[in-house]
């Protein structure tokens, strides 16, 4: 094993992983595992997909792809993976449409160590994949132009001081984080988004772009050509490491949750491999490896982090998962096409 990977707690549990799995899955061709491309799957492939193949004797081969649950739909018929990495939003969707199997919650002991609410059911109780980690959607600002205290409240983004220093995002992405915040702060919800119109609205007419991308957000964040925008933590994470001079503000309500799950395409084989991979990656020391190398935060609220990874996030763990607000996902499938049909207007009227 080579030791940059693990720690003493990880090697112990791979090693014990070894001497368990069965030998059906010893001889299978292994796992393919669609991730996205760039960061994401280059951090399965190093953080969990090599040191359990070096435990297993498992390969596993990580599929660098531009949309996941895309790639599970366009295979359905003869899946090409046998496990892969979705937003919940893309679970739903794909459990919906019959195309991912189900499990059990009894079957990943992990799981009793993640929140309820994070946990996606079924309406017969079963989960439809396992929550691995997350990160989260609040206000990143260029430190050079504003700072956190500017942005204690999301409502900040309607101020009148602003207009023409932030970016919106597109109109799905608004619809799914920024429209349920802005309504939850004024008494609405997911599905009653008519409360937070006005402030978002105010909001639109601040911006000065709306972005295309994650590339034009780091852009524009990094060079301050905006102020602030909402945005994401693993995002900003990885600009202050590459020395941008940006940061990322919680306002007192809280920031938007956005967690990940694997999910598991219907039919797909080497099904004893992949349960093992499965309670690999939903175990506090691979996602632990994971936040170090992405700035994916665990969802497993038994992963210890030390003092350096507090220090980083701003608060512990729990903390932290205590101050996400997470919209009711069922509920808000039913009315996102119609919301972001709204934003769409919104935008265009700006």
């Amino acid at each position: 094993m080579k030791a940059a990977l693990f720690s003493a707690v990880s090697s112990l549990a791979l090693a014990t992983l070894a001497t368990s799995l069965p030998a059906r899955a010893q001889s299978s061709p292994g796992i393919v595992m669609a991730a996205y491309g760039g960061g994401n799957g280059e951090t399965w492939r190093e953080m969990v997909g090599k040191p359990f193949t070096q435990a297993t004797s498992v390969p596993v081969k990580i599929a660098d792809l531009p949309n996941t649950e895309a790639a599970i739909r366009a295979s359905a018929a003869s899946p090409q993976y046998n496990v892969a990495w979705v937003g919940y939003f893309q679970a739903m969707n794909l459990y919906k449409d019959g195309l991912i199997e189900t499990f059990d919650v009894a079957q990943f002991p992990e799981l009793k160590n993640v929140p309820e609410r994070f946990v996606l059911k079924a309406p017969d109780g079963r989960i439809i994949g396992v929550p691995i980690q997350f990160q989260y959607y609040s206000i990143a600002f260029n430190t050079s132009v504003a700072k956190a205290s500017d942005f204690a409240s999301w409502t900040a983004l309607a101020d009148p001081k602003w207009k023409g220093k932030l970016a919106q995002g597109q109109a799905f992405v608004a619809a799914s984080y920024d429209i349920p915040m802005f309504a939850k702060i004024a008494g609405g919800s997911e599905s009653n988004i008519e409360p937070g119109l006005p402030a978002f609205r105010k909001f639109t007419q601040n911006a000065l772009t709306i972005m295309s991308s994650f590339a034009q957000g780091n852009t524009l964040l990094s060079r301050g050509e905006i102020a602030a925008a909402p945005f994401y933590s693993a995002r900003v994470r990885a600009l202050k490491k590459e020395g941008a001079p940006v940061d990322i503000a919680m306002p007192r309500e809280g920031a938007v949750m956005l967690p990940y799950m694997l999910v598991v395409p219907k039919g797909a084989k080497n099904t004893d491999a992949v349960m093992s991979f499965l309670k690999v990656a939903s175990e506090p020391e691979a996602q632990l490896r994971m936040y170090d190398y992405s700035g994916y935060i665990p969802i497993n609220l038994r992963s210890k982090l030390n003092e350096k990874q507090v220090a980083e996030l701003g608060m512990p763990l729990a903390t932290l998962v205590d101050r996400l607000y997470q919209p009711d996902y069922w509920s808000q499938q039913k009315t996102l096409k119609a919301t972001t049909a709204v934003v769409e207007k919104i935008q265009a009227e700006r």
